[in-house]
């Protein structure tokens, strides 16, 4: 008892947490929930009120009182009528603008995290699994229509109570029936109605149980069929392997053993559903007629009048309705808490780091890397082992290796999207924690695989909606791209992507040279390119390289590539090798003392010469 009690109580922690949530995107929809809910509670009663006295003024043949209460009765209802419909307009407008910002949120929260942090595993399989649930069975907006539904049973079950309460009362003290029948029909009253709420406990209960053994499994499902559909069947590049491989039968054949998974569990929880209303049915069925029976017997002895027999009737139903209602929304709501658990824990989620953030970096004349190490969270093996360099204004550095050697996690780890594991690195001296967070603006920074978003070409390249047109021109001028933008009837302002019907797409290299066009916009410190040259042809890269040296004359850049013919261009060269400098220094020094960049650079140079 006590275990059930505590668990009950936890459900309502969990609810108001996510109530809090609720009211700190929209403060007024829990109000105008409330209203709706208290408007539809007490609507019966009040027709059922009105409703007996006008039977009984009638019977008396007491036409005027039953016309005026009539007026009255449509009245009340009229605008009891039009409170919930209003309510009911609002409510559902603003679950649509909940909806909306709860995603918002998630996005925001996931917008807060550190990188390294981000790209845990976990945290993705946790923001797909929290996007899964939600979009199968509502999220916060669905906490509404919930909690409006127990708090207009809730009233009612108060209202009913006291009203059978009242006939109770009034049967124990008619003076026209034996104390011993008083007794029999009080028992059979209570026993009747103690009866039909054991077996809407016992069958909810089991059915809470059975879906939540299910609703893990629909996540995982339905964001495996997701994945399916977005990223295969509706994805060029897959359908092109999937074609030329002729796997249209593998792809079939797994994406109908998720379907059906998924189909069993929705089965299963349809089985459920049956059962339990099947239940309820048999016991409204029984519970309403064992009512008749007491009722009109207490009219044919005149206890009670017909139109009392019209309203206690339907007090008794709506009491037992309404205790169906609030036992099976109760239900609902654990279900709901305990799958939005992942949603509470993802935006309980911290940093793994503190930020001071007190120092603002306006301008950069040296980076500082002391004795740096990092590995990747839940891995034991480090990416970048004792780094110690430095980087200064005015020099252009490559940074060259085989594949996994770790350049991507030293560009990272230089642009403050990860911490490091020990040391630390400085800018002028001052470590990079101490920096606020603007001080990322001094890098400009282009990694392989580059993102372009679906607004104007402009937004793309100044990141802004007031941007100076003549920068993004001259930047896109630089990157080559000038020309065939400004033929577009639109020109800068030329959506991306598929939002608007006249989007268009760009190859691989040309979103390349957006995104590098983007960083020349901001005017950084500090360029980095990596890779910057996998998607674009030898023409294209011979035209990059002369344009990242003048956009480099006076400041840092920083290029990591596996093309080694950029590595002339640089005024130093890092060559790094499982994680760790093997050797610093510049291109023709390198040829002579480092057998690894000796490897690297032959290994490419033997196809050019002859």
């Amino acid at each position: 008892m006590m275990k059930a009690i505590e668990y009950n109580i936890n459900i309502c922690k969990e609810a108001c947490k996510l109530l809090k949530n609720i009211h700190d995107i929209d403060n007024s929809l829990i109000i105008v929930t409330y209203i709706n809910s208290i408007a539809k509670a007490v609507r019966p009663y009040i027709f059922y009120l009105l409703l007996g006295y006008i039977i009984d003024v009638l019977i008396d043949e007491n036409f005027t009182d039953g016309i005026f209460l009539m007026i009255c009765l449509l009245i009340i209802i009229t605008v009891i009528k039009a409170i919930i419909s209003f309510t009911n307009n609002c409510i559902e407008r603003k679950r649509q603008l909940l909806y909306t910002s709860y995603k918002e949120k998630l996005h925001c929260k996931y917008m807060e995290l550190d990188y390294n942090v981000a790209e845990k595993q976990e945290t993705q399989e946790k923001i797909s699994r929290i996007n899964s649930l939600v979009d199968m069975y509502g999220g916060l907006e669905e906490l509404v229509f919930v909690v409006g539904k127990l708090v207009e049973a809730l009233l009612s079950i108060c209202i009913s109570s006291f009203l059978v309460i009242s006939l109770i009362i009034a049967l124990a003290r008619f003076n026209g029936i034996k104390p011993s029948e008083k007794i029999t029909i009080i028992l059979v009253t209570l026993l009747t109605i103690g009866l039909y709420i054991y077996v809407l406990l016992k069958k909810s209960k089991q059915n809470i149980s059975q879906s939540k053994k299910s609703f893990n499994n629909h996540g995982y499902n339905e964001s495996v069929l997701n994945y399916f559909i977005n990223e295969i069947y509706l994805n060029n590049d897959m359908i092109y392997d999937i074609k030329l491989f002729n796997m249209e039968n593998l792809t079939t054949a797994r994406f109908d053993k998720f379907l059906k998974d998924s189909s069993k569990d929705f089965e299963q929880e349809r089985m459920n559903n049956i059962h339990l209303y099947s239940s309820i049915g048999i016991a409204d069925s029984i519970y309403g007629l064992s009512l008749f029976i007491l009722l009109i017997r207490q009219v044919y002895m005149r206890v009670i009048s017909i139109g009392a027999f019209t309203q206690y009737y339907n007090y008794f139903l709506n009491l037992t309705g309404m205790i169906s209602s609030f036992i099976t929304e109760w239900g609902n709501l654990d279900k709901l808490c305990n799958r939005m658990q992942e949603y509470i824990s993802f935006m309980e989620t911290n940093n793994e780091t503190d930020h001071e953030n007190d120092y603002i970096i306006e301008k950069m004349h040296e980076i500082q890397f002391h004795n740096v190490s990092y590995k990747y969270p839940e891995t034991d093996k480090y990416a970048l082992k004792n780094i110690n360099c430095t980087f200064k204004t005015g020099n252009n550095i490559a940074v060259v290796g085989k594949n996994g050697a770790g350049k991507s996690t030293l560009i990272k780890l230089l642009c403050g999207l990860y911490e490091p594991t020990t040391g630390y690195i400085t800018i002028d001296g001052i470590n990079t924690k101490s920096i606020k967070e603007s001080g990322r603006m001094l890098f400009g920074t282009v990694f392989q695989e580059c993102a372009t978003f679906p607004f104007t070409i402009a937004e793309n390249i100044s990141c802004e909606t007031n941007y100076d047109k003549d920068r993004v021109e001259s930047c896109l001028e630089k990157v080559g791209l000038k020309e065939k933008i400004m033929s577009f009837p639109k020109k800068l302002d030329t959506a991306l992507l598929s939002l608007e019907s006249e989007g268009i797409g760009f190859s691989g290299g040309e979103r390349q040279k957006l995104v590098i066009a983007r960083s020349m916009y901001r005017n950084n410190y500090c360029y980095v390119l990596d890779e910057p040259a996998s998607a674009l042809d030898v023409l294209s890269e011979n035209e990059l390289y002369e344009a990242f040296t003048k956009l480099t004359n006076d400041k840092l850049g920083i290029l990591v590539s596996h093309r080694m013919s950029g590595c002339t261009l640089c005024d130093q060269i890092v060559v790094i090798n499982d994680g760790e400098i093997q050797q610093i220094g510049q291109h023709n020094e390198l040829l002579k003392t480092c057998d690894l960049y000796q490897d690297l650079w032959n290994a490419q140079a033997k196809y050019y010469i002859s």
